[in-house]
């Protein structure tokens, strides 16, 4: 089960589903891989212009932070093998999330808390 309060993500590529998570340590890693920041990638990808090094440069850090041990380069050819196409998809679902912003698990007690 996923906690969207700490920017967890289910995600559906190929024929699997991946638990996902984006950390902040992991955005950052991010933009220094790519060169561009977030909304920059963002931008690239509603252009259409994100190469497959950055489609999986985003996703194999997400699903890591999920809890699955996989390499990028295993991350490409699941790509490859489903589409780039729907490597964008799920690209673009993470950016929305990571856009949408979260909560950490003391601010969601505090926001339960009467």
């Amino acid at each position: 089960m996923t906690n969207p309060f700490r920017g967890e993500k289910e995600v559906k590529l190929g024929n699997k589903t991946y638990k996902t998570r984006l950390t902040v340590d992991s955005l950052i890693r991010l933009e220094q891989t790519t060169g561009q920041s977030l909304i920059k990638l963002t931008q690239r990808l509603s252009e259409g212009s994100l190469t497959l090094s950055d489609i999986a440069s985003i996703i194999t850090p997400a699903i890591r932070g999920g809890g699955a041990d996989i390499k990028e380069d295993e991350v490409i050819k699941i790509i490859y093998q489903s589409g780039v196409a729907d490597g964008i998809r799920v690209c673009g679902e993470l950016l929305a999330n990571v856009l949408a912003g979260g909560q950490e698990d003391d601010e969601k007690k505090e926001i339960e808390a009467p």
